[in-house]
């Protein structure tokens, strides 16, 4: 994600800003990406229990598959 990220903003910035787009992405990314999932995975821990929490983190990674999937085929399969 971050390689497909950083490209992207290569593509974006004019060649004066690049450095300042990468900054704010990996400040995007590392820290309020991680603190946001740690806060909420935190959070869920607390309030449902360790087995119940991985359960449901795997029914939304499956679900974020399909939806994937969906997307794939509704849109780019053309």
């Amino acid at each position: 994600m971050w390689v497909a990220a950083a490209t992207y903003c290569a593509i974006l910035a004019p060649k004066n800003l690049l450095a300042t787009l990468i900054g704010v992405l990996g400040m995007a990314h590392f820290s309020l990406g991680r603190g946001s999932g740690s806060f909420a995975g935190g959070f869920l821990i607390g309030t449902v229990g360790t087995r119940e929490s991985f359960r449901y983190m795997g029914l939304m990674a499956v679900a974020g598959g399909l939806l994937y999937k969906l997307l794939h085929v509704v849109w780019l399969r053309k």
